[in-house]
C-alpha cells in the first residue's frame, strides 16, 4: 500500500488593502480532497490539483484563522510571522488533506496584537503554496 502525504501551506504577506470576500479554508480542503477521491487517472488528479493550487498564487485573500504558539519576530528584517491551526478533511477511504496558513507582516504590530489560540481575520497576498499530503493507495507515488 503506497501513501502520499499532503499538507497545504499558504505563505503570504499581510497588506492593508480592502478585499470584499473571504477565502474558506474548509471549502478548499473539501475541494482538494474530492479531486483525489475522484475516479480520474492519478496523473490527471495531480494536474487538477496543481492547477487549482497554482491559481491561488498572487491572489489577494482574507482568511479567518486561529493562531498557534508559532509566532516569531525577526528583529534583523523587522518582520513578524505566525502560523495558523490546521484545517483538514479526512476519512478512511481516501486519506487526509490539511491546510494551514503562515502569514508574515513587516514590523511588530502583528506580534503585539496576537497570542496563541486567538481567532483573527487576516488579509494578504498568497506568495507561496507548499504541498505535502497523505493519500491512501496513491498509485502515482508522488506528492
Amino acid at each position: 500500500m503506497k501513501y502520499s502525504i499532503f499538507l497545504l501551506v499558504f505563505v503570504f504577506l499581510f497588506s492593508h488593502s480592502a478585499f470584499s470576500g473571504s477565502f474558506d479554508l474548509d471549502k478548499l480542503c473539501d475541494e482538494m480532497y474530492k479531486i483525489y477521491d475522484s475516479d480520474e487517472l492519478p496523473a490527471k488528479k495531480e494536474n487538477l490539483a496543481y492547477k487549482k493550487l497554482n491559481g491561488l498564487i498572487g491572489t489577494n485573500v482574507t482568511f479567518k484563522i486561529t493562531t498557534t504558539d508559532s509566532i516569531t519576530y525577526d528583529r534583523k528584517e523587522d518582520k513578524t510571522t505566525l502560523k495558523s491551526k490546521e484545517v483538514f478533511t479526512s476519512d478512511n477511504k481516501t486519506g487526509y488533506f490539511g491546510v494551514f496558513v503562515m502569514a508574515a507582516q513587516k514590523g511588530d504590530n502583528l506580534l503585539m496584537s496576537t497570542s496563541p489560540g486567538k481567532d483573527m481575520t487576516i488579509t494578504g497576498t498568497i506568495t507561496d503554496v507548499l504541498v505535502v499530503g497523505y493519500i491512501k493507495d496513491n498509485l502515482n507515488g508522488k506528492a
